[in-house]
């Protein structure tokens, strides 16, 4: 089985003017997509037998429902409210400049 996660970063790029291009690891906020396989809901999917239907179901809603809105400090305070399981994946810097 060839099982995958999708992850994707969020940077703020405030809170360090110093990146000209973050690595993987220096996301202020960390997020992964989800699928739905089966009627199901999974972060982990396997892309041996993902329909492309699926897979792009996910990863349009991790770029449409997160990614897009956190482009400004407002959108991204919005988006932290509306998936409040984000905040485990935010840093202490993040929620701090955020005000959260």
């Amino acid at each position: 089985m060839n099982a995958y996660f999708l992850n994707a970063g969020i940077f703020i790029k405030a809170l360090d003017h110093s990146f000209a291009l973050p690595r993987d690891v220096d996301g202020h906020i960390r997020c992964r997509s989800k699928f739905m396989v089966h009627d199901t809901e999974t972060d982990c999917i396997n892309l041996d037998d993902a329909s492309k239907e699926v897979m792009t179901a996910g990863l349009g809603e991790l770029v449409t429902g997160i990614l897009n809105p956190s482009l400004t400090l407002k959108g991204l305070k919005e988006v932290l409210a509306d998936h409040p399981v984000l905040l485990y994946q935010t840093t202490l810097a993040a929620k701090k400049h955020l005000g959260l």
